[in-house]
């Protein structure tokens, strides 16, 4: 009788002891579980940081070659299809990214860079309310850069 005792207690140290492994498996299973996905939340966070960074940074070389163009372009208010041309593919150079250009005095396009593309758009006036107005009103009323699109452009395509 008393080994048969002595075997039971054995046999409950042994479940015990299973069980206590099993548990402290478990617990250290959660814990690099969630060690695990706070790093995947903390490297997907870093990473839409830094693409933010980027865009802001590329949006903002984009406003800066925008004023620039506008600016130098109505110091010549007479300027020619030709001299806008000129004009542009001095501030776009390298930025082969950068598909066109358009200049609007009096919020009608004048010139357009490159114009073999874009010549449609010559006369767009941007005070009759379009799909292709919308986005310059945001940007007149913040006075500041928006996104819109995608639209049907009139050189054909989307953007």
């Amino acid at each position: 009788m008393k080994r048969s005792l002595y075997g039971w207690i054995v046999t409950l140290i042994k479940i015990a002891t299973v069980a206590l492994i099993l548990g402290i498996s478990v617990f250290v299973y959660r814990i690099d579980t969630q060690v695990t996905i706070d790093a995947a939340k903390r490297d997907a966070r870093s990473q839409v940081d830094h693409a933010a960074a980027m865009l802001a940074t590329e949006l903002a070389v984009r406003e800066t070659i925008a004023k620039s163009v506008a600016v130098t372009a109505s110091l010549m208010p007479e300027e020619s299809e030709d001299a806008f041309t000129d004009l542009a593919s001095r501030m776009t150079e390298g930025r082969e990214d950068i598909l066109n250009l358009a200049y609007a005095p009096d919020l009608v396009v004048r010139h357009v860079y490159p114009y073999e593309a874009n010549a449609s758009v010559i006369g767009l006036d941007y005070r009759e309310p379009s799909e292709f107005t919308a986005g310059a009103d945001q940007a007149l009323e913040a006075n500041a850069p928006v996104l819109i699109g995608p639209i049907n452009l009139l050189q054909g395509g989307a953007a």
